[in-house]
């Protein structure tokens, strides 16, 4: 693979990503989704121990960014809604 095709497939990775998340914190803000478990689920999906070569390892790091990124944006509305109320 060479340097534009990883680059191809970073971007096509990372625009899945973020369309995941759209759905996800869009599905939660109409309180159709449990967003916390979602992303308790996404780190509990890939278990260190079991990430045992290079790719799990990334898949699990992936996860985890992901789970982090919902918790940011879900604390970031309630900091906004905190200080726009109503």
């Amino acid at each position: 693979m060479d340097q534009t095709q990883f680059d191809t497939l970073t971007g096509r990775i990372d625009g899945i990503g973020q369309a995941l998340l759209r759905v996800v914190s869009h599905l939660e803000m109409r309180d159709l989704i449990d967003g916390p478990r979602v992303a308790a689920e996404w780190r509990q999906a890939r278990p260190e121990h079991l990430a045992t070569d290079p790719e799990l390892q990334a898949s699990r790091k992936v996860l985890h960014q992901l789970a982090d990124l919902l918790d940011e944006a879900r604390q970031a509305r309630a900091a906004h809604q905190k200080g726009h109320p109503g």
